[in-house]
């Protein structure tokens, strides 16, 4: 008897079979494949972006991320920039821009719609990181973009991390204060970006040896401390740096400069261009009392924040007629010393003398002061001396005090030669 044998036919899988194998492809497709676009979506390049006058400089973008966006920002937001081409509609939210300083880039959020009839208008959105190659000012420009094959330009701001472009005033003399009333420094500031930047003041940092009182004002008010510049101008705010000395300490101060401090030695912080203090001449040393410190942090939309040092020298100012007053008591040892020197009676040359001693050093001092204030040297034994303090002046009077009567008509007769008009002839 022949023996037949039949093939076994496998028996068709059951569904919760063929579900686990759909699940192990789905699982294998998100690890093989990469990331792909939205299928409808068109692939979207930024940039680089390539600043004026900046060498080599550049803005470059990556894509970060994408995917589709049910909702993409309104076109006629004053702060949504957005360009057509043929079939795409490229836009951005420019209050979406914002920066991520730990990792030196900037964050952009873009949003690609289909304008083709028929493709139901999807959109995509995309996430870009913007990142600078080289230093060049925060500004805003054209940047070329590619979405779908089609080209364009789209209008962004782009950032640097150490560049600095808000810059303050140069001091090439100290601001002089009174010694008891409240004295006011104006401060200008100067955006030399295309972009709009805010500018927050820290509270001004000075020694407090000195002072009873300071503020800082913005449109006379300490309550605001944030100004907004608009792009290539000044501030709209009246910007002031309010001080008030204490009168003791700024009176002993105004006498001599005992701080042994220069222009020169007030500077800002290191990294801080823009607000420096101007060197003084060679060979010049311009004395100061102290230097008030204001430090302000600013940023420009969406970019990173940078910081400011104002650097303010300043230098007591007595009041004038208390110099005129150290002057004639100057003229009192002057004249002392002249009358030992000569075996005189010092009652009988102070009745004498002191008239027109002091004359003539109420007319040096006010002469020493006129060309101090127009950038010229006060030396006396070669020492740089200030006529606006009181001991300098007090030393123009007692010098004059010790070439006495006949002496002080000597120099009163050359001063007056000088101003002879031109032309004539004595007698």
């Amino acid at each position: 008897m022949r023996a037949s044998t039949a093939a076994a036919s496998p028996s068709p899988p059951s569904p919760s079979c063929r579900r686990c194998a759909c699940r192990r492809l789905f699982a294998a497709s998100l690890l093989l494949a990469p990331a792909a676009l939205p299928c409808s979506a068109a692939q979207l390049t930024v940039g680089p972006a390539k600043p004026e006058n900046a060498g080599t400089s550049q803005f470059t973008f990556t894509l970060a991320n994408s995917a589709p966006a049910d909702e993409i920002p309104k076109r006629d937001s004053k702060t949504v920039v957005s360009v057509e081409t043929p079939r795409y509609l490229l836009l951005i939210d420019l209050n979406d821009v914002e920066a991520v300083e730990e990792s030196g880039y900037f964050r952009y959020k873009f949003y690609v719609r289909d304008l083709q009839p028929g493709s139901r208008n999807n959109s995509t959105y995309f996430l870009m990181n913007g990142r600078p190659v080289g230093n060049f000012p925060d500004q805003r420009m054209e940047v070329p973009f590619s979405v779908g094959g089609e080209e364009g330009k789209i209008s962004l701001p782009i950032f640097s991390v150490n560049n600095s472009f808000l810059v303050g005033p140069t001091w090439t003399d100290p601001e002089r204060v009174g010694l008891a009333s409240t004295n006011r420094i104006d401060i200008h500031l100067t955006n030399q970006s295309n972009l709009s930047v805010s500018a927050t003041f820290r509270k001004p940092a000075l020694d407090e040896d000195y002072w009873q009182d300071k503020r800082l004002l913005i449109d006379d008010s300490d309550k605001i401390q944030t100004v907004q510049i608009p792009p290539g101008k000044s501030p709209q705010n009246t910007i002031v740096l309010e001080l008030t000395p204490k009168p003791a300490k700024a009176f002993f101060s105004s006498i001599f400069s005992f701080a042994g401090r220069s222009i020169d030695d007030c500077n800002p912080a290191p990294g801080n261009p823009g607000a420096a203090v101007r060197p003084a001449a060679e060979g010049t040393r311009r004395w100061i009392d102290d230097c008030v410190k204001v430090n302000l942090e600013y940023h420009a939309k969406g970019g990173a924040s940078q910081n400011l040092s104002l650097a303010i020298p300043l230098r007591f100012k007595p009041w004038p007629p208390l110099l005129l007053v150290a002057v004639i008591l100057g003229c009192l040892p002057g004249l002392l010393i002249h009358a030992l020197v000569n075996q005189k009676r010092f009652l009988v040359v102070l009745r004498q003398d002191l008239l027109l001693v002091a004359s003539i050093a109420v007319v040096m001092e006010l002469l020493s002061m006129f060309l101090v204030s127009f950038k010229s040297n006060f030396r006396i034994f070669g020492l740089d001396l200030d006529p606006f303090q009181l001991l300098p002046a007090a030393l123009i009077g007692a010098l004059i005090g010790l070439i006495g009567f006949d002496g002080s008509k000597r120099l009163a007769a050359s001063l007056s030669g000088l101003v002879k008009p031109a032309g004539k002839v004595d007698p």
